[in-house]
């Protein structure tokens, strides 16, 4: 009965890992481009991959929540021939594949969860804190958000309408990737970026962030909260100083 206990603590422990095991049977399918994969190439013997298995853990855990990221693990004990096609001489080796190619980046810096966390948000354009929160800067858009200070420096409907119109501008000329919370930002400015509106709006985000959603809903619901909360801080500033 014990035995059978502890089997069971070990397969809710492996399906819990948000890392991926890749094989020679799934690699290709998972490295095809259509995300971001930090892989890990490792010997189970190998005493620096055992001192960096919790980092390891953790950076999966930081980004589990990305839609595009992928930690992946290849045992290159058992995946000779993935060791091989990746020239893997050393254990741990870390490679890097972006979206978009299969090409693999060595990765040289330090195995730190420190160091790999920014790694990842500058390769893959994300804005994850260790552990998983999102930065305050996620979802948001510069260029939009100094339209929402100028909005909120207006003093009159002209001003205002003249600001409206920049913004829809600046929303067509946005990337494919940052067209649907530039929508948003659009939406909250055809609203008028009342205070209250906003602050329903972002009530309303706030219930649904605790509710169980998929990882891009997920993510988006954050970034949406993100940018009202920008918002408001922009109208309370201009605010305080009239």
């Amino acid at each position: 009965m014990r035995s059978l206990f502890l089997l069971a603590l070990l397969v809710v422990s492996v399906n819990a890992s948000a890392i991926v095991t890749l094989t020679k049977d799934n690699f290709s399918s998972v490295v095809d481009g259509s995300k971001h994969v930090f892989v890990k190439f490792y010997a189970p013997w190998c005493g620096h991959c055992k001192a960096m298995a919790p980092a390891w853990d953790e950076l999966a855990e930081t980004f589990k929540d990305e839609p595009d990221v992928v930690i992946g693990d290849v045992d290159a004990t058992v995946e000779n021939e993935l060791g091989q096609k990746y020239a893997v001489q050393g254990y741990p080796t870390l490679k890097w594949f972006k979206k978009g190619s299969t090409e693999a980046e060595d990765f040289g810096g330090g195995r730190q969860i420190d160091t790999m966390v920014p790694y990842i948000n500058e390769k893959a354009g994300t804005f994850r804190k260790k552990g998983g929160a999102l930065m305050s800067e996620a979802g948001r858009i510069e260029a939009l958000d100094k339209l929402v200070a100028e909005y909120a420096d207006c003093s009159d409907a002209d001003c205002q309408s003249a600001v409206q119109g920049k913004v829809a501008d600046a929303v067509k000329g946005l990337k494919k990737s940052e067209s649907k919370v530039g929508n948003f930002y659009k939406k909250m400015f055809e609203k008028g970026l009342h205070t209250a509106v906003l602050e329903k709006e972002k009530a309303r985000l706030q219930r649904l962030k605790e509710g169980d959603s998929n990882a891009d809903a997920k993510l988006y619901i954050f970034q949406r909260i993100n940018i009202l909360t920008e918002m408001l801080k922009a109208l309370n500033k201009a605010k305080d100083e009239l």
